[in-house]
């Protein structure tokens, strides 16, 4: 006897480890106390137990709240708000539920040391929340829901069975850890997976679950049902489904090196019914809302994710993070009347609509800023598809990094084949609307603020409308025929051209690099969509631009350009040079912008500036017939303005807004600058 006590003591204390279900009997809730509120329980040390609740919150604090295989607790409460809050007391190990859970109402199960529901398990309720995380008496019966008293540092909230929220109700998993391998319902509702060590529950706003302000997970957590480290603070590879709703992963910032802080191999299906927009939010910490010297907080994301509509307008997915690797992934934002939305560590230019793209009507930025990952890797295998599949125009997608973004996949944004946007004309029977036809294509946004590898197919064709705009922005281009880290592949812009309109552009709002632009590659299409190079500094043309479109039109109705710019914010530095037999071929038009060598930055009111300029570009360009050669030298403060009258012979072209206020002058003219 005197060698087996310590046996058993040591399988006690490592009980709050392991899944209940490997120490202990399995057996319905036992040992209720009603703490708060009115409710009756009847059943206890039976298959079935019932809880009758006749006040709105109840509170029940129970020894144990273990569901056994073929057992079932059921809750019968005023109505569909009312709530129960089950707190696990007896110190005893984790929740283990494998059998199931019936309720009107809404459940709350609170355990500190983790709760399993585990394969076989049901649950059914208008709200469900499982959580590691208690909360005051007080706070839970005024409708405070803060859950601030955390439970163990390394403990998690797992679910393997089936949790099914009715009325357009909640299903929600907080704890340090969280993993789905099952399959949670919410039509019409909310489903939430956090990693946090302390929240509060919305039950009527935007955001079903907000995290404590500067929360991060500190400890390596442990799955309650395996004993074994999670390899990600919040881990879905099962099936997340609220159609109608909302679904929202998102993970305090990791202390401890992890292998990411979010991870989805699973399905996240929020698709849109009726007027009802389905959204789909990734969130982690990124560089800027980090503590310092966390390491870095990855997301990654495979599987489906999709928020399509069959009927209707697609809706939006968002994924934010410090690190985001999206690997073999379908994201489906396709929808009858118009695509959805679909951003990837950040919005529009981080933030920031470039002058070149404000006025196309996908291009505006959502209401709320969107964080900023620091860098993005999008693989060969994952399809991003934001069309319009019926009428209407396509969506927006933007991928977005203040570092750089790798990216080889496909994105699909196309206008409404069937037609445009839905206004008073000709009946469509599937939707029962009246349409126009012209269904726009998407705009798409792929930038790495200091480095871009793009190799990616981008598809944003219009069959009966406009087709819409690809955007590539990097700190410096270089495009190229052989991949690698930092180039834009010349044949990815060459197949883009065929369905839209692409802009490359350079920055340097924070860089170190000049922000220039160098074409290596020969760039060759035929079509009627326009081909914009433009750069911070300077545009460096070593091989051929060549565009075999003819117009049907008559000559000169040019419907295709190409446009080259350089110094596109106007510093006054910056020029477009050709290399040597570097040659531009069109039947279309091309427009140079420059700062001629004759006008230097920051010239004063002079005689000389703009006068015989020797930049000439006519022998780097072939007509190819009737193709058309346009120069205009730039004109970028007031000086400049004023010294235009040196050469009213030539072409002008405003590089920046330019303030007149206090200028004196009533000889030079604006008759040659556009």
């Amino acid at each position: 006897m005197k060698n087996r006590r310590p046996v058993r003591t040591a399988l006690l204390a490592s009980a709050a480890m392991m899944p209940f279900a490997l120490v202990a009997a399995l057996a319905n809730p036992l040992g209720p106390n009603v703490v708060g509120g009115t409710a009756t329980v009847t059943g206890t040390g039976t298959a079935n137990v019932t809880v009758n609740q006749t006040t709105q919150n109840a509170i029940i604090n129970w020894r144990t709240f273990n569901i056994g295989v073929g057992e079932q607790t059921r809750f019968i409460q005023p109505n569909a708000t009312a709530m129960t809050l089950n707190r696990v007391t007896g110190a005893m190990g984790p929740t283990s539920i494998y059998g199931n859970i019936t309720a009107n109402g809404r459940i709350f199960i609170v355990n500190p040391d983790g709760i399993l529901i585990g394969r076989g398990a049901t649950i059914n309720t208008a709200g469900f929340l499982a959580t590691t995380h208690d909360i005051s008496n007080a706070d839970f019966m005024a409708n405070r829901l803060n859950f601030n008293i955390s439970g163990r540092p390394d403990a998690s909230v797992v679910n393997e069975g089936l949790i099914t929220a009715t009325n357009a109700g909640f299903a929600a998993l907080v704890a340090p850890g969280v993993r789905n391998s099952g399959t949670i319902t919410a039509r019409f509702g909310r489903i939430g997976l956090a990693a946090a060590n302390g929240f509060s529950l919305d039950l009527y706003g935007d955001q079903l679950i907000t995290l404590n302000v500067n929360d991060t997970i500190a400890h390596q957590v442990r799955d309650v049902a395996t004993g074994l480290p999670l390899s990600a603070l919040v881990k879905n590879d099962g099936v997340l489904k609220a159609n109608g709703g909302r679904v929202e992963l998102t993970a305090a910032a990791a202390r401890t090196v992890v292998d990411s802080v979010i991870n989805t191999s699973g399905v996240i299906e929020a698709r849109t019914i009726g007027r009802r927009d389905g959204k789909i939010v990734l969130g982690a910490a990124t560089a800027a809302t980090k503590p310092a010297g966390l390491p870095q907080q990855t997301v990654k994301v495979s599987g489906k994710l999709s928020v399509a509509s069959k009927k209707n307008k697609a809706g939006t997915i968002q994924i934010t993070g410090e690190n985001i690797e999206v690997t073999n992934a379908t994201l489906d934002a396709t929808g009858y009347l118009g695509g959805g939305i679909v951003l990837i560590g950040g919005d529009i230019g981080g933030g920031h609509v470039a002058a070149a793209v404000a006025a196309i009507p996908q291009a505006r930025l959502q209401a709320g800023p969107v964080p900023r990952a620091t860098t993005v890797t999008i693989d060969g295998s994952t399809v991003i598809n934001a069309s319009a599949t019926g009428v209407g125009n396509a969506g927006k997608v933007v991928v977005w990094a203040d570092g750089s973004t790798t990216f080889a996949g496909t994105i699909l944004a196309r206008g409404g084949p069937l037609g445009g946007s839905v206004v008073a004309g000709s009946y469509d029977n599937i939707s029962g609307n009246t349409v126009a036809t012209g269904g726009i294509g998407g705009f798409v946004e792929v930038s790495g603020k200091q480095s871009l590898t793009f190799s990616g197919l981008v598809d944003l064709s219009a069959p009966n409308g406009k087709s819409g705009t690809l955007l590539l922005d990097p700190l410096n281009g270089f495009v190229a025929s052989v991949a690698g880290p930092g180039v834009i592949l010349a044949s990815s812009i060459a197949t883009a051209l065929a369905f839209a309109d692409v802009i490359v552009t350079t920055n340097n709002l924070t860089g170190t690099e000049a922000g220039d632009l160098f074409v290596n590659a020969p760039i060759t299409w035929s079509s009627e969509h326009s081909l914009w190079l433009t750069a911070f500094r300077n545009v460096v043309i070593n091989a051929n631009i060549t565009n075999n479109y003819v117009a049907p039109g008559p000559v000169g109705d040019f419907k295709h350009n190409i446009n080259i710019i350089a110094d596109n914010t106007g510093t006054g530095v910056g020029t477009v040079m050709f290399g040597p037999g570097a040659m531009i071929a069109t039947r279309g038009e091309v427009n140079i912008a420059f700062n001629p060598s004759v006008n230097p930055a920051n010239s004063p009111i002079n005689p000389n500036s703009y006068v015989n300029p020797v930049e000439n570009f006519l022998a780097n360009f072939d007509p190819l017939g009737v193709g058309t050669l346009k120069q205009y030298m730039k004109v970028n403060t007031p000086a400049d303005l004023q010294n235009v009258t040196n050469n009213l012979n030539d072409n002008y072209v405003l590089g920046r807004d330019i303030d007149m206020t206090g200028v004196v002058r009533d000889t030079y003219s604006m008759t040659k600058c556009r």
